[in-house]
């Protein structure tokens, strides 16, 4: 603002900055939930979802905050145990795990015959897709050494022993992102172990992105990027981008970059060669993707065995699998023309309501022809063949003559090669070459002249479209402006227009998008397959499907539910009712679940709705229910989820075996791990097998029974002197080791007992010591 003449000139105005924000960040291994807007207003939000086996960690919200979105979640790796990982540190999985082990998953290993390891460390958390394997030792053996000493954020990578010698030796590997200091072996000599290697974390940045062909990086690329960082690419012109435009630096390696596709070539041998055309004229590249439409040459149909639709061909990484036509059968049909030598077919006509064949020949350059330039089919054979012999070369005759001008003649005969050039009268000037040569025998074209006062006028507009930059009011010959068509117009012609002799070339033509008609669509019993996104453009497909219980009449080809859009105007395709036996009535309701399909009253056979369960209740069974003849399939059942009982848990002495256990839901088909509390044990009456490893079956937990531990020595004080050891009975005894966690003796139980002649337990007694 200035001070003039004591006042201020007009102060300006500050206005609030738009705090919308852009599209939301993608992530790593997961998708955004619905459609991605361009813009989002402050307090927006947008859903995550992790792909198959991804778990995901965090909101899965992410929301709009003046102008930058919160965090998004991470999507969780799963792990796949690896066998050799596992015979490498003498490994198995306790219990068998189908498909993949998630993110935070515990998997419980047990060491194989002849190696031993405490229980404590055989249970491992899946973490990002990594499981670090605990290793197993050799049982212990004359001048053995203790476990050895592993490395922290190492593994044992195998696991050695030489008994012609006794000697043991194992090899230390670190784990991802850490690399090795000293040696990576450790060797037990005269009982200990040698100096065990360090293990230190590596620099995690990422070197510069990968570059991919037929794209490029967006910005400038550093030489280190930092874990977290991203670069976005591009793909050049007219090679489409297959995959997320952003790549990802995390942990010393870049996520997968996107691919860019190669557009394809229309190759007019091919179409020649498989007697086939361009239905609809295609301006520049066809993309990766892309549909583009053929069809018959004039004289040509597709085999019998092939259906129309092979004529949509699919644009597939710059190739296109061309289809091919064949000639038409007609009566008393010849064989292929013969082609003379040093000719072409000039044209290849056939009238078919008197059912002939003509072809017409031209002659190669240099070559002049002899006999008849037309063949007709007659009864089954072609007429005699004309032939091409080659043209005498000799000198050429006196150069043409134009009008308003005239050659500068130096020569009454020219030889193969001479050169002659034209001037124009005055008032005139020259348009094309100002000389021509002699070849052959032969002149080039000659120029024209052209009067300077010859000029054109403003450019002829056109329907839905501009002309390019400003429009002038005279143009001299052979000057030329270029057209545009309004958004959602395609422009159909060349794009240029000239100015030839005072008048223009024709322009181009703006063709009409086409909007779908809702009444049209509902006449016709149809709906749109695949929801498109704004207008739909001249010579797009545009793919129909009939409503429910509606079909197309038994005439009419599937293809024809494929229109395209021509000049605006869509070809409605037309379906019918369906004939039907019986209607069925509404379809049932289900427990814990809802019919997430439109309902109606009454339901065509065929039909078919669509059920979901309540969260955290399992579906058995088909999703889907069908009406057929008046009667709907069997519905899916939704079965319930168990609920832990801490007043069951505390009556059966249990606690859980995982503390970080405690889910509010077990869904059906899940399984629950409990522990029996301090001094008591498990009644192995109550529980099969698994011991307390604990399945719920439809919303039902059977929980196994720990009693306390006097009830067994309640036993010995019972037994009485009466136990007479006889010739007709067997002692027996049988021992138990239980290790107990955290405690370094054991407790040895002794159960002894009388057994009968006849194989039955008479009596038995537990002494615990």
């Amino acid at each position: 603002m200035r001070c003039e003449h004591g006042e201020w000139t007009e102060p300006p105005k500050c206005v609030e900055q738009t705090e919308n924000c852009g599209p939301p960040p993608n992530i790593t291994n997961g998708v955004i939930v619905g459609e991605v807007l361009a813009s989002y207003t402050p307090g927006s939000s947008v859903e995550y979802r992790c792909n198959e086996h991804h778990r995901l960690n965090g909101s899965k919200m992410s929301y709009c905050e003046k102008r930058a979105w919160s965090s998004p979640p991470v999507c969780m790796e799963p792990c796949i145990p690896n066998e050799d990982d596992m015979t490498k540190n003498h490994i198995e999985i306790k219990f068998k795990n189908e498909g993949k082990v998630f993110h935070g998953d515990l998997i419980e290993f047990m060491c194989k015959e002849g190696y031993d390891l405490p229980p404590s460390e055989l249970s491992v958390k899946c973490h990002r897709g990594e499981l670090k394997y605990p290793s197993c030792l050799r049982k212990e053996r004359r001048n053995g050494c203790p476990p050895p000493p592993i490395p922290v954020n190492s593994k044992i990578e195998s696991h050695s022993t030489f008994h012609d010698h006794d000697e043991e030796v194992v090899h230390i590997e670190c784990e991802r992102h850490f690399e090795l200091r000293g040696s990576h072996e450790m060797r037990c000599e005269h009982g200990e172990w040698t100096e065990p290697p360090k293990c230190v974390e590596q620099i995690e940045n990422c070197g510069p992105p990968p570059n991919i062909t037929n794209g490029v990086i967006v910005g400038g690329v550093l030489a280190s990027y930092t874990p977290g960082s991203s670069v976005e690419y591009r793909c050049n012109e007219h090679y489409r981008l297959n995959g997320s435009a952003m790549s990802y630096c995390e942990k010393r390696a870049w996520s997968s970059p996107p691919v860019c596709m190669e557009p394809c070539t229309l190759s007019e041998d091919d179409m020649t060669k498989n007697n086939i055309e361009v239905k609809y004229k295609n301006e520049g590249k066809v993309l990766h993707g892309d549909l583009i439409e053929f069809r018959c040459k004039e004289g040509y149909e597709l085999s019998p065995s092939t259906h129309s639709s092979e004529l949509s061909v699919k644009c597939h990484r710059g190739e296109l699998k061309y289809p091919s036509c064949i000639r038409k059968e007609r009566r008393n049909g010849c064989p292929p023309p013969p082609i003379p030598v040093n000719s072409k077919i000039e044209s290849h006509s056939t009238f078919h309501d008197h059912d002939e064949e003509v072809v017409h020949i031209e002659c190669e350059r240099h070559f002049e022809l002899r006999g008849s330039h037309e063949m007709r089919c007659e009864h089954g054979e072609w007429t005699e063949p004309p032939k091409c012999v080659e043209e005498r070369r000799g000198t050429c005759e006196h150069p043409p003559s134009i009008e308003n001008g005239a050659p500068i003649q130096n020569y009454r005969a020219y030889s193969c090669g001479d050169k002659v050039e034209y001037h124009c009268e005055r008032g005139y000037h020259l348009i094309g070459p100002k000389e021509i040569s002699c070849h052959h025998g032969q002149w080039s074209s000659p120029p024209e002249c052209v009067e300077h006062s010859k000029h054109c006028g403003p450019p002829p507009s056109i329907t839905n479209g501009t002309v390019v930059g400003g429009v002038l009011e005279s143009y001299k010959h052979g000057d030329s402006v270029e057209y545009r068509c309004n958004e959602y117009y395609l422009l159909s012609g060349t794009k240029t227009s000239h100015c030839r002799k005072g008048e223009w070339s024709s322009p181009p033509v703006c063709m009409e998008p086409c909007t779908m008609n809702e009444d049209d669509m509902t006449k016709n019993n149809i709906e749109i397959k695949w929801k498109h996104e704004g207008k739909i453009l001249h010579g797009d497909l545009i793919e129909f499907k009939c409503k429910q219980g509606y079909e197309l009449s038994p005439s009419t080809l599937l293809s024809e539910l494929s229109v395209q859009c021509r000049g605006g105007q869509v070809k409605y395709p037309s379906c019918n009712r369906k004939e039907s036996k019986g209607r069925c009535a509404p379809p049932p309701l289900i427990k814990n679940g809802v019919i997430i399909s439109s309902t109606v009253t009454t339901y065509e056979t065929g039909s078919s709705v669509e059920y979901r369960c309540f969260e955290h209740h399992f579906l058995h069974g088909h999703k889907e229910a069908h009406c057929v003849e008046g009667i709907w399939t069997p519905p899916p059942v939704c079965l319930e989820p168990c609920t832990l009982s801490h007043h069951e848990m505390e009556k059966n002495n249990l606690h859980l075996k995982w503390h970080f256990d405690d889910r509010p839901f077990i869904l059906h088909g899940e399984y629950v791990e409990f522990h029996c509390k301090r001094d008591t044990f498990l009644v192995e009456s109550s529980v099969i097998r698994d011991e307390v490893r604990v399945k719920c079956d439809k919303g039902y937990l059977k929980y196994p029974r720990c009693v306390e531990r006097e009830s067994k020595y309640s036993q010995a004080k019972n037994t009485h002197t009466d136990k007479v050891i006889t010739s007709q009975r067997k002692m027996y005894t049988f021992f138990r080791l239980m290790q107990f966690k955290n405690i370094t003796s054991y407790d040895l139980e002794l159960e002894f007992g009388f057994l009968a002649a006849g194989g039955s337990l008479s009596q038995a007694h537990r002494v615990w010591i």
